[in-house]
């Protein structure tokens, strides 16, 4: 299983982490790194056991579904999840943003 702490870590500059903690992942360079669906399609495949074990975790600690938070996400990214692009967008950038969150707490 390969880990989105692996991925955030080896191409993301603590910097860029930072931003993203505090301002979201559109607004930061990363979205250039996996804004096209041939890039985030495949990198969510790679990953998908890891941010489900994630978003099951969220899940315990709020009283939510996963899905229930992954719908949350992209509401308030105006990306919503109803393709399979699009859901395997927002899974992948929640966990970006939650992995940057969980790397700088002090930047939230």
């Amino acid at each position: 299983m390969k880990r989105i702490d692996h991925w955030v870590t080896f191409n993301l500059a603590l910097t860029e982490q930072k931003i993203i903690a505090r301002e979201g992942i559109e607004t930061n360079a990363a979205d250039w790194h996996v804004g096209k669906s041939a890039v985030y399609v495949p990198l969510y495949a790679e990953h998908a056991v890891c941010i489900w074990m994630m978003l099951d975790s969220e899940a315990e600690a709020t009283g939510k579904r996963p899905l229930q938070i992954l719908d949350d996400y992209g509401m308030k990214c105006e990306s919503w999840p109803c393709s399979p692009e699009g859901f395997a967008k927002v899974a992948l950038y929640w966990a970006i943003e939650e992995q940057c969150r969980q790397n700088c707490p002090e930047w939230e």
